[in-house]
């Protein structure tokens, strides 16, 4: 999103004292490493990206590091959420996180440009270095967000000022409930927020691939392990003309879930039920007869 003209010239009349980027441990108030410090060693950084944020989407943020300064995204299904907001359009980058870790820091203060610059693991703690451009430019619609990625090996917290945000041993992708998992569809990960997900077909293409939840999800033990599971009827439009029905496991793991991939029903069918019973997910629909037109109502009862 491009911020207003009144900003743009205002950030280039700033006198070049205050456009000065300054080594800083940036928003974090974070203590720079000395570098004799033979126990401190610097990370290579990955990959880096930088840009806008929009405000209204901070809630895609992990819980907790919603309001910090630093955090980290160490799964698949949280860098999804943040990446559609922070680069929409964008392909989400491929990132094995059982091996890598992403790093972020971003204003809170003031609207000023940033770049993640060195990453510093000391005593299994992250200490995060970035170098800014100095204005009292108002935070209004976005702020500047750095994404860095780095290994997570050794990596047990991140520190801000006093403060540490630990760190899981690997990337495990779960989520706190059925609605907020991720699903493979036709080969596409698809990652649902509140049980919807909007995302480009393509960069810089304006036919939205949607995906949402029809009615609720239903419980049961699925792999026998105690726990309930989750089964959920997935509607999914990719862009074109037909509208597909889907069904998806979502596994209970210690109160959290995994999403699988989904299995295809039909194309503009009418759902009647989805139940679990005995381990068995059985969904009852109304589809077309193998000769029918897709301008005549579903009429078919089937089970899948």
């Amino acid at each position: 999103m491009l911020r207003s003209q009144k900003h743009i010239n205002g950030f280039r009349a700033l006198p070049a004292l205050l456009l000065c980027l300054v080594s800083a441990c940036l928003l974090a108030n974070i203590t720079l490493a000395s570098a004799h410090e033979k126990e401190s060693v610097a990370l290579r950084i990955l990959q880096e990206w930088q840009g806008d944020y929009p405000i209204s989407e901070l809630h895609r943020l992990p819980e907790g590091q919603r309001t910090t300064r630093i955090g980290y995204l160490d799964n698949a299904l949280q860098f999804s959420n943040v990446w559609q907001a922070f680069k929409p359009g964008e392909k989400v980058p491929e990132i094995d996180f059982s091996k890598h870790l992403a790093v972020f820091a971003r204003n809170v203060a003031f609207y000023n440009r940033l770049a993640i610059m060195k990453v510093i693991l000391k005593e299994s703690g992250v200490e995060i270095l970035a170098r800014e451009t100095m204005s009292a430019l108002p935070i209004e619609d976005n702020v500047a967000m750095s994404i860095a990625l780095i290994l997570r090996a050794g990596v047990k917290y991140i520190k801000t000022g006093s403060e540490r945000i630990p760190v899981a041993a690997d990337g495990n992708e779960i989520a706190p409930d059925p609605l907020s998992a991720g699903y493979e569809i036709e080969g596409r990960e698809i990652f649902l927020q509140n049980g919807r997900s909007e995302m480009a077909i393509a960069p810089d293409s304006a036919t939205k691939i949607r995906t949402f939840v029809s009615e609720t999800a239903v419980h049961g033990d699925l792999d026998s392990d105690g726990d309930d599971d989750a089964a959920l009827l997935l509607v999914h439009d990719p862009g074109g003309s037909g509208i597909f029905y889907y069904v998806a496991v979502a596994r209970n793991i210690n109160g959290q879930y995994r999403g699988t991939n989904a299995v295809r029903l039909g194309d503009r069918i009418v759902p009647r039920d989805l139940q679990i019973g005995n381990g068995v997910i059985v969904a009852r629909y109304a589809k077309r007869g193998s000769h029918e037109p897709m301008s005549i109502a579903p009429s078919v009862e089937a089970l899948s």
